[in-house]
């Protein structure tokens, strides 16, 4: 029995020298798995509002505002071509 308790720190070391990159592999997969699960609960909590009412505001727009966007046209109304200054030309147009 003594010499087993002798070998033992002998035995340990040549596990841990054998196996270590795989044992650190582990640790850090675990690692990642724990603050990827802790962040997602953090997330979930962060969703719930926990009886939080959002305040609001009754906006109007005033009559400037709604004259301006009823008197824009849509696609299929014919737009008005732009004249250029003289000496300018539409570099949007082939020659």
């Amino acid at each position: 029995m003594n010499t087993t308790i002798n070998n033992l720190p002998k035995s340990l070391s040549y596990t841990f020298h054998r196996f270590h990159i795989l044992i650190f592999v582990i640790v850090v997969l675990g690692a990642l798995t724990v603050a990827v699960y802790l962040l997602n609960q953090i997330l979930v909590k962060s969703d719930q509002a926990n009886g939080y009412t959002a305040q609001t505001s009754n906006t109007t727009f005033d009559t400037a505002t709604i004259k301006r966007i009823t008197e824009l046209h849509t696609m299929d109304d014919p737009s008005t071509p732009i004249d250029l200054p003289v000496g300018r030309i539409n570099p949007f147009v082939e020659q």
